[in-house]
């Protein structure tokens, strides 16, 4: 048991030392309106890590191991400072790929913790980047896992004029009642639902359903994980306000 704490620690101790040493890179992906032309223009910062070997890796390999060391909100707060950096820095040289918004995942650790939205808030007057500019992303797991915490932290990033968006939703956590007392900006519609819609008839009925009542509540729609151009057109059929994925776009390093 002492070995088996030992290595925990040590690679606790590599997770930090990685976060320290910006052993971690940012991509960002475009999510691109789909028939509304008044729609603010976005895009999703995705992270990876570059292990000693130079190899990126995706967060399925090394997000578990920060869960299980309690290392995500210091995690999110490294992604947080670093965009407001690079958003500060393209807006000032006038950048062309300055986006209008960014949006930024949320673990459910930062989400419970209660000193975010100070930090956040301090934050944004460092880099003088406008609240409007950030969307923060949770999971619709999350928000059922946690929906106190969740609905604090809704009110307190909208009151700080940040955007905030449920992903991966598929109703089947999260009541369409329960989606509108949350009173999120934007919701995506599940990828393994998106996947699916051109050779599904229930699954498109399904992200129409979706996409009708968060329309009627005020939100916004993302049909996420787009891997096929004919899901493009079937989605803007359905009315759904954005798109994101391989057949939009591919992830590029934030530089």
């Amino acid at each position: 048991m002492a070995n088996w704490s030992a290595e925990r620690q040590d690679t606790a101790d590599r997770l930090i030392e990685a976060l320290e040493r910006d052993r971690f890179v940012l991509h960002s992906q475009e999510i691109r309106a789909l028939k509304r032309t008044d729609e603010v223009p976005y895009r999703e910062i995705l992270i990876r890590f570059l292990d000693e070997e130079e190899t990126l890796l995706p967060p399925g390999t090394f997000i578990p191991l920060l869960e299980g060391y309690t290392l995500m909100y210091t995690l999110d707060r490294w992604v947080i400072t670093r965009v407001l950096s690079w958003l500060h820095k393209a807006s000032g040289r006038g950048s062309k790929r300055y986006p209008a918004r960014c949006s930024i995942n949320l673990s459910a650790e930062t989400v419970r913790n209660h000193e975010f939205p100070t930090f956040l808030v301090e934050q944004l007057k460092l880099f003088k980047v406008a609240p409007g500019s950030i969307l923060f992303e949770v999971t619709e797991a999350d928000a059922a896992a946690h929906p106190a915490a969740l609905g604090k932290a809704v009110k307190r990033l909208k009151n700080a004029g940040c955007g905030v968006a449920l992903t991966a939703y598929n109703g089947d956590l999260i009541s369409y009642e329960a989606l509108k007392q949350l009173a999120v900006d934007i919701v995506k519609i599940d990828g393994d639902i998106i996947r699916h819609i051109h050779a599904s008839e229930s699954h498109l009925k399904t992200a129409v359903a979706i996409n009708r009542i968060c329309h009627a509540f005020g939100m916004r729609t993302v049909g996420e994980l787009v891997e096929r151009v004919e899901t493009l057109d079937q989605l803007e059929q359905a009315g759904v306000d954005y798109a994101q994925g391989f057949a939009v776009a591919l992830p590029e390093v934030l530089t």
